[in-house]
């Protein structure tokens, strides 16, 4: 970490009010997996086009999320089976402020994400039961925690402020019984998440990673932790990503 951070200490930096001049909460989502190797290739290619957020004078920030399914594993199989209209539901809290939303994510047909989000107090166990806002195609007590998905964040806007892009590593998952014992950890992949109001090709850092030959590459967070975490969960889709990380 201390390399990346070195790094990063070449770019100039942003606070929170205004990385919010681009929350882009109704979205196109493009992701990428990369190789901590090829992320720091990519890195120093970005600190002319890019500010990074600065967080209490960090540029790492840790992430930690509790995601719910219903005891099915609606969303898992939705977005196993590529459904369109899928929703994922979770808890998300930032570490180094304390800030904690409640957050729904609806990925429609057409490939828009829309989020919306609740504050609360902390991470629960359990869903309020009035949360409207969030739209949820079915009630509270339908869904349990399933697993936490903690990770570090770097997040940077373009100059411009009109596309944001995310860098997610040192994934850990676990399970709500045991949060603090990760059962899978990953350190070497870094999930790059670029995002647009619409795909622009224009994008500097779309350049730099058709440079280096790295193509999209859909990746679900809590997907793959579920996968890796529950070998009982159907899985043909993700096996060659699954082979690929571990």
């Amino acid at each position: 970490m201390k390399d990346i951070q070195a790094s990063l200490n070449n770019f100039l930096t942003i606070d929170l009010t205004e990385i919010n001049r681009v929350a882009l909460l109704n979205r196109v989502d493009t992701k990428y997996l990369l190789h901590t190797e090829e992320f720091m290739q990519l890195l120093p290619t970005l600190s002319e086009a890019y500010n990074v957020l600065a967080v209490n004078k960090r540029n790492i920030i840790p992430y930690q999320n509790l995601y719910f399914d219903t005891p099915d594993y609606e969303n898992y199989l939705q977005h196993h089976n590529k459904n369109g209209n899928r929703y994922k539901v979770r808890y998300r809290q930032y570490t180094d402020t304390g800030v904690c939303f409640l957050e729904s994510k609806y990925k429609t047909n057409t490939g828009r994400t829309q989020k919306k989000r609740l504050a609360v107090q902390e991470i629960s166990k359990h869903l309020p039961e009035k949360n409207a806002l969030l739209q949820l195609p079915h009630a509270s007590n339908s869904y349990k925690p399933m697993l936490y998905v903690n990770f570090y964040r770097i997040t940077m806007a373009d100059k411009a402020f009109s596309e944001r892009a995310t860098f997610d590593m040192f994934l850990e998952y676990a399970t709500p019984q045991m949060a603090h014992l990760p059962l899978v950890i990953l350190k070497k992949w870094v999930i790059v998440e670029l995002k647009q109001d619409k795909i622009a090709s224009n994008s500097i850092l779309l350049r730099h990673l058709k440079q280096q030959h790295i193509r999209p590459q859909t990746f679900s967070k809590y997907c793959v932790g579920m996968a890796l975490t529950n070998t009982a969960l159907k899985r043909n889709r993700f096996k060659a990503l699954l082979q690929k990380i571990v």
